[in-house]
């Protein structure tokens, strides 16, 4: 057709599939133009290619088409007898999916079995590490809700590699971990009651304290925080066998043949001693005060001491295995060493006895008022306190 003069060129007619592509679906400026839904058992293209007259579906025949299409509704009793848990089990189940069967498109590398993550600890953020048990938590005027230590939290998980895991499966169950609270088994690791082993008893956050009260005998210490590990009741248990091995390889290692003789021991009868060692009698009797017996020449001694309420007699104890007390002002001493300030040449002053005067804590040093009435300034390994009776 020609466009008459005077009169722009009618624009040209748009390309189609079926000019191209044979009999597809028209295609106007690159974009496919989907055909509508026709009534079943509606009449084909006719032999010349033109369509003949479809009724397109209304909203009301979708709908009816497409409940045709769904599966039979499940009753109320099936709700009733599957469990919330395993809500998302019926939903896979429903797409086609049965137990054992891989997760995923790719069958091969699916997910066999389902998994969980880890949750990091709270408010912990990327690339930290969690804080020890025996640090006290933060004091910070803008915390506020529940602190870190009321959420529970769990002990790593690791391969066999000794890598972190951040999945698991929903047969493994995560070991709580253990922190500094009262009842939690703990290890002290520095300071005077370094190896013991033993149970918190009161924690003191304001202080910086924890009252630990030792496997051993059961007395109650007061130490730092930060000198003690918490320790899982596995553990616990396994260094305490081991520490009852150990010391009694100890006591039978100690005994009095091994021990050269010796004239130079402070020990004397009548005083009043503290047994500082951690393996004697399995550790029952530490830092228990006793008296002194009798004393054998290759620096041993005999001691009487208390446990769970009755009297106990211990033999051939080591020297080593014991330290001196210092009583309260006015009460009887004994000098068991020449004391520093009155000089090397008064080795008389060894053995005889007196009463405490002052004591001064800063250096370790108290005022002693002989029986002959001579005073001295003696440090406190040089005295020792008396139990006559």
């Amino acid at each position: 057709m020609s466009a008459s003069p005077g009169q722009p060129p009618p624009p040209p007619a748009p390309t189609t599939s079926s000019t191209l592509n044979g009999d597809r679906a028209p295609i106007a400026f690159g974009l496919n133009v989907p055909q509508r839904r026709q009534v079943a058992g509606s009449e084909k293209e006719g032999e010349n290619g033109a369509s003949s007259s479809t009724p397109l579906l209304s909203g009301r025949q979708s709908f009816e088409a497409d409940m045709a299409s769904l599966p039979d509704p499940v009753p109320f009793s099936g709700y009733d007898a599957a469990p919330v848990g395993d809500f998302g089990t019926a939903m896979l189940q429903r797409m086609g999916w049965r137990e054992g069967d891989p997760i995923g498109r790719n069958k091969a590398s699916g997910l066999a079995k389902p998994i969980m993550y880890i949750p990091r600890p709270e408010r912990l953020g990327l690339g930290a590490q969690p804080m020890p048990d025996n640090m006290p938590p933060p004091t910070s005027s803008r915390s506020r809700g529940r602190s870190r230590r009321d959420v529970p939290q769990y002990e790593q998980l690791r391969d066999e590699h000794g890598r972190v895991q951040h999945v698991r499966d929903l047969d493994t169950e995560l070991e709580r971990k253990r922190v500094l609270e009262p009842g939690a088994a703990v290890e002290i690791m520095h300071g005077r009651h370094e190896g013991l082993l033993g149970v918190a008893v009161e924690v003191l956050r304001a202080r910086d304290r924890v009252v630990v009260e030792l496997a051993a005998n059961g007395d109650q210490v007061r130490v730092a925080t930060g000198d003690v590990r918490v320790l899982k009741d596995a553990d616990y248990h396994r260094k305490l066998e081991a520490s009852s091995r150990r010391h009694h390889h100890d006591n039978e290692r100690d005994r009095p043949h091994s021990e050269p003789a010796t004239n130079n021991s402070w020990l004397r009868p009548h005083l009043q001693v503290r047994i500082v060692s951690k393996t004697l009698g399995s550790g029952r009797y530490y830092e228990r005060k006793a008296r002194v017996l009798d004393v054998i020449p290759n620096g041993r001694c005999s001691l009487q001491t208390e446990h769970n309420g009755s009297r106990v007699v211990l033999d051939n104890v080591a020297e080593r295995d014991l330290e001196t007390t210092v009583p309260r002002v006015s009460d009887s001493v004994c000098l068991v060493r020449v004391p520093e300030r009155a000089g090397r040449g008064r080795s008389d002053l060894v053995g005889q006895r007196g009463r405490i005067l002052e004591k001064d804590r800063a250096r370790q040093e108290c005022v002693v008022n002989l029986d002959e009435g001579e005073v001295v300034v003696a440090g406190y390994d040089d005295v020792c306190g008396l139990d006559d009776q």
